[in-house]
């Protein structure tokens, strides 16, 4: 081993020796490997912890999935397009989904029941929810944006708030929502 890969990697060596996992980078990723001096002169790290759940969206089947493992996991949305059979239904859980790391076939997003600035809202005051209204959220004021899409401090604030979900929102939302001012 040459002495300055050996400095640039004293941490990974150290945190191997105490029993972490370590990863090289391979071909196109990272994988995980048993035997560190094997992989001399490669680019190494110490693999990295993951909190889940992870939000995650696949990118070709419009699938949003919570994961609680590298693998498993529980459909949380799906949103189809017409003609196209759905592959997946809300509530199923899977042991057996591809890595959420493949960076080809997932985009990890954040919490889609957190609500957030700008984010497709109903709203309503009384109990009988046909009255609902579409809005947007206005985190800056905790309102809702007015009807020009200008945050407005003097709208009050609404009793019922029910955030639309990702894979429910549909084209002219989503339209409405990029045309919103700061």
């Amino acid at each position: 081993m040459t002495r300055d890969w050996y400095k640039q990697n004293k941490h990974v060596f150290e945190a191997w020796a105490a029993g972490k996992d370590i990863e090289v980078f391979a071909g196109s990723g990272w994988r995980k490997i048993s035997n560190i001096c094997l992989w001399f002169e490669h680019e190494l790290r110490i693999k990295p912890e993951i909190e889940y759940p992870i939000y995650a969206r696949h990118k070709y089947d419009d699938v949003w999935v919570k994961f609680t493992g590298i693998t498993t996991g529980e459909v949380i949305g799906v949103k189809c397009k017409k003609g196209v059979r759905q592959k997946a239904y809300v509530g199923e859980k899977h042991n057996s989904f591809m890595h959420h790391i493949n960076e080809n076939e997932w985009e990890i997003i954040p919490n889609p029941y957190e609500l957030k600035d700008k984010d497709a809202v109903l709203v309503w005051d009384n109990e009988n929810e046909v009255s609902k209204m579409l809005c947007f959220y206005d985190e800056k004021n905790d309102t809702v944006f007015d009807v020009f899409g200008n945050r407005d401090k003097t709208i009050p604030k609404f009793k019922y708030i029910q955030k639309i979900l990702p894979w429910d929102m549909q084209d002219w939302i989503i339209k409405a929502q990029k045309q919103l001012k700061d």
